[in-house]
């Protein structure tokens, strides 16, 4: 055997090398993961038949409308984007891109009955997840029955998101804590602003006990990983990862995010 083909040999016994199973028998190898790292976008793996997306065609003239509403809406001018977005979702009532910027728009109204009911309509339009629409539903709900303040997602988006001092985030975050303790994607942020590493553990901690929706329980769960396997705890990182690529109810964008992070930790 010449070096050449030694060394083609070592390299595919390397990536045939499983670094994760779990008990259905979905296995993860460095090979995979070597693909992906080439290609981060996730176009070379297969995520998964439930991941398969019916492509939509959307004329250019709903295109056009939307980005009327959407300038519209930059202007402040609620109503005539509320307007324009129902045009577009009438023109292509399968684009869930419209309605996600509807549900907003009626959120910066202060409309939070509406703001849900077209963040759940997204999610149906788009059920492996549309930005953030999962996470919003879930907070306006639990607003609507009592279990956070009303306005919580509002302050959170208009003080926390919008910010961008960190030490500013930091005194933000932690006053709405105050006021809803159970705020579990207050503590994913609080988790994301502070350096040592126990402590980030401690705050996902907390997070994760505080039923966080699927996609924010998904984030506090990547998170972990990357703290623990900074901590060399790497087995443990492999497996929180593993499971959550296999999980059918993570995102699509989330189950991308998973396998970077396992690329960046394994390859």
């Amino acid at each position: 055997m010449g070096l050449r083909d030694f060394f083609k040999q070592t390299s595919s016994q390397n990536d045939a090398k499983i670094i994760y199973q779990n008990d259905r028998g979905d296995v993860i190898t460095v090979g995979e993961l070597k693909k992906f790292k080439l290609n981060p976008n996730g176009g070379s793996i297969d995520l998964g038949p439930e991941y398969k997306e019916t492509k939509v065609d959307i004329p250019q003239e709903a295109h056009t409308l939307h980005n009327q509403a959407r300038t519209a809406g930059g202007r402040g001018e609620y109503d005539i984007a509320i307007d324009c977005f129902f045009k577009v979702h009438e023109i292509a009532p399968l684009w869930p891109y419209p309605v996600y910027d509807l549900a907003y728009t009626y959120l910066l109204k202060q409309d939070y009955e509406n703001a849900l009911k077209y963040y759940e309509l997204t999610n149906q339009l788009a059920p492996h997840g549309f930005f953030t629409s999962k996470t919003a539903a879930d907070i306006l709900r639990k607003e609507k029955e009592g279990i956070y303040p009303e306005g919580l997602y509002t302050a959170y988006l208009s003080g926390i998101e919008n910010e961008p001092s960190n030490q500013k985030k930091f005194e933000l975050i932690q006053k709405l804590l105050i006021k809803a303790p159970n705020f579990a994607l207050g503590y994913l942020t609080f988790a994301n602003l502070v350096g040592d590493e126990q402590q980030k553990l401690e705050l996902i901690g907390y997070g994760l006990e505080n039923d966080p929706d699927t996609d924010t329980r998904t984030s506090l769960l990547i998170a972990k990983s990357i703290v623990l396997d900074k901590m060399r705890q790497h087995s443990e990182a492999v497996e929180i990862l593993g499971d959550v690529i296999f999980n059918i109810e993570t995102s699509k964008n989330l189950k991308v995010m998973a396998y970077i992070t396992l690329a960046s930790i394994v390859v």
